[in-house]
């Protein structure tokens, strides 16, 4: 099956991507996490996923998968356990994206670290065996994706043998990331990125948005080339796939490889040829699209249900997307919906999401069962 005429999209949320691809002509069945009410109007058929565990999303992409001649595209949501992922390869072997092999290399911080040091790629002192108390370290899960499970790590805190986690020293630094489209061997950058984490002060790292259309400065900008370059070779990145790092006294130190398409490409939808879905096909493909120069500053915020709710009928502004479904229950302290700005830079667009953020939280409070 052709993915420019229909596709399977599987990941905890994939409403970005089944917008862009219907935008394109493109027939979508979506197996999601949440199931956003934009996510099914964007598709011809969906499937919820009863969680957000590998295991969940696989369990409901197998059977519209298996033994059906389906293109499908994956997201995020398999990366701590990418066995899951090689499972549905060997039900459907028509996925475009990145070989699950990728994904199993970066869900082993071992491999991946040794391989940075010999690809010459800066990182923050990585270690596996338990360090001194202090404050600087950061305990963190193999497989991670959007700061999940990241916190602050204690003496107190024992690591097994074989526990899949890693302690790597905390830089007080900003964040910043490159989204880039790669043919295997060859890449074209999208853009430029300020992840966003929760209450990274509090010690909560979870992703909280992103502002893209940024500039890094020159000697920034080729440090996180060289290391884009240099996995995109050794790894044969194919598609959209995007890096995270965070700054270090002028240098960008490598955090995470996300090798599939990252919530940023959103934001640069308006700005690739043929939107970010079809971007991550053709470079799967081997065609390699170059976006153009941003007008402006994009950016998106999660926001983040303050306690339990049952969401009731409201009539969402334009800026809101991962709209919930009416009578919806969302669990205290989970995503809810996400709010959207743009603007001539940074601070504008982070002024205005401030604002739509605490707006949407009104709409909340004055149209559901329970306060937000």
């Amino acid at each position: 099956m052709n993915p420019r005429d229909s596709i399977v999209l599987v990941g905890n949320s994939v409403r970005y991507l089944a917008q862009s691809a219907r935008a394109a002509g493109v027939a979508v069945t979506a197996v999601d996490g949440f199931c956003d009410a934009d996510t099914r109007e964007a598709s011809e058929h969906h499937q919820c996923a009863s969680g957000l565990t590998p295991g969940h999303l696989s369990d409901a992409a197998r059977g519209i998968l298996e033994g059906r001649d389906s293109a499908w595209v994956y997201g995020a949501g398999f990366e701590s356990r990418p066995s899951e992922l090689l499972a549905l390869t060997r039900h459907n072997r028509h996925v475009v994206g990145n070989d699950p092999s990728t994904l199993q290399l970066l869900a082993d911080p071992r491999r991946l670290f040794a391989l940075l040091s010999e690809l010459d790629i800066p990182h923050p002192e990585t270690k596996f065996e338990p360090v001194p108390a202090d404050s600087g370290w950061l305990i963190k899960p193999a497989g991670g994706s959007g700061g999940l499970d990241v916190r602050r790590y204690t003496a107190t805190e024992r690591l097994a043998d074989d526990a899949p986690v890693y302690l790597q020293r905390f830089v007080n630094g900003a964040l910043c990331s490159l989204l880039f489209v790669a043919d295997g061997t060859e890449l074209e950058v999208i853009g430029f990125n300020r992840p966003l984490a929760r209450f990274a002060s509090a010690g909560d790292y979870r992703f909280a948005g992103v502002i893209g259309g940024l500039a890094p400065g020159e000697a920034v900008e080729h440090g996180m080339l060289t290391a884009a370059r240099r996995l995109t070779r050794t790894l044969g990145l194919r598609g959209v796939n995007g890096i995270d790092f965070v700054m270090d006294r002028g240098r960008p130190l490598f955090i995470d490889l996300n090798a599939r398409p990252t919530a940023a490409l959103e934001l640069y939808e308006d700005v690739l040829p043929a939107g970010g879905y079809l971007c991550h096909v053709n470079g799967c493909r081997g065609e390699l699209t170059v976006a153009s120069t941003p007008r402006t500053v994009r950016g998106m915020r999660v926001v983040y249900a303050r306690q339990s709710l049952r969401v009731g009928a409201i009539d969402w502004p334009a800026w809101v997307t991962d709209r919930p479904v009416p009578g919806e229950y969302i669990p205290a302290d989970q995503p809810l919906c996400t709010v959207h700005a743009q603007g001539p830079d940074r601070e504008t667009v982070e002024a205005r999401m401030r604002e739509r953020f605490d707006g949407a939280c009104r709409l909340l409070v004055a149209r559901n069962e329970y306060a937000a």
